[in-house]
């Protein structure tokens, strides 16, 4: 349980880096497709980081919500 835990944890961060880097090395190409100025394109991929504040806010509080023992995978 303890290394699926981790490995959950894990792939969470992975794939928050993973987004936050690839949106930097695509950045011209992205500017082009959609037309955006750079202070535009500073608003499309803070939306990122806005997202991932709210859904860390919101989280626990939805896990209390719906209760802890509701998501977990051991059994009673």
């Amino acid at each position: 349980m303890v290394l699926l835990s981790t490995a959950v944890a894990v792939c969470g961060s992975f794939e928050f880096g993973s987004c936050v880097g690839y949106s930097a090395a695509v950045q011209s190409a992205i500017s082009e497709d959609l037309n955006l100025s750079l202070p535009e394109y500073s608003m499309f991929s803070s939306i990122l980081t806005i997202g991932a504040m709210l859904g860390a806010v919101t989280s626990g509080r939805t896990a209390d919500f719906i209760d802890r023992k509701g998501v977990s995978f051991s059994t009673p």
